[in-house]
């Protein structure tokens, strides 16, 4: 396999160039439901899913050290509890250069309730320097 070296990039059509360490190093889409399977995905070899509410993902190449960064969503779903949900991870013993493990969480202050649960859609992208 050859390599290509490259400082920047521009995709066909677009009229800006960026930085290749802009672009993620891997992203996936996936739900929780069951089965807990993967959508679409770029550098994921699998979601494990550990419980309710809490999945690992494993990437198929592994990141220098546990620094990258991480954004995500979760498409809001039939949450009977109608709080403020979130796709976040717990601490930081979540995150491995190998796998990084999130949370589907919800929160209702006013009704006094929070907790996990299992979603039709979640996604991440994670940013930072492959191994």
């Amino acid at each position: 396999m050859s390599t290509i070296v490259i400082s920047n990039i521009k995709a066909t059509g677009e009229t800006a160039s960026r930085a290749v360490s802009g672009v993620a190093a891997a992203w996936v889409n996936y739900e929780t439901t069951s089965p807990t399977s993967i959508e679409d995905s770029v550098n994921v070899s699998s979601v494990t899913d550990n419980a309710t509410g809490s999945t690992t993902i494993t990437f198929s190449n592994n990141f220098s050290d546990y620094r990258y960064c991480v954004a995500t969503f979760i498409r809001k779903d039939n949450n009977t509890n109608n709080g403020v949900e979130t796709l976040s991870a717990l601490d930081s013993t979540a995150k491995a250069s190998s796998s990084m493990t999130l949370l589907n969480r919800y929160t209702n202050p006013s009704a006094g309730v929070n907790g996990y649960f299992d979603s039709d859609e979640c996604g991440a992208q994670f940013l930072g320097d492959l191994a």
